[in-house]
């Protein structure tokens, strides 16, 4: 096993994540809160960085996608916000 959610030293923001979108080397947890946690891989290891809190109104449910909208060669991840009332959103490029 290359890495363990058990022992790590990955700072992860609380509450349930309902969501994940991985882009290249670059992991994005989706909590149900909103809160987004992003784990990079570099250097031959895992790093979290810093939570963003609220990136994603009333949290996402399951249906995160990576692409690329508008053809300019990055890649966007949209998700849909938890419930039928709630926005769509686009979270920032990576």
């Amino acid at each position: 096993m290359e890495v363990s959610g058990l022992d790590t030293t990955l700072t992860i923001a609380a509450g349930t994540i309902y969501d994940m979108a991985v882009v290249d080397s670059a992991i994005l947890l989706i909590h149900d809160g909103g809160s987004v946690t992003p784990i990079v891989y570099a250097n031959g290891t895992y790093i979290s960085l810093p939570v963003v809190t609220d990136a994603v109104p009333s949290g996402s449910w399951k249906s995160s996608s990576v692409v690329d909208i508008d053809d300019d060669g990055t890649k966007e991840i949209i998700v849909n916000g938890y419930g039928s009332s709630s926005p769509k959103n686009i979270l920032a490029s990576i």
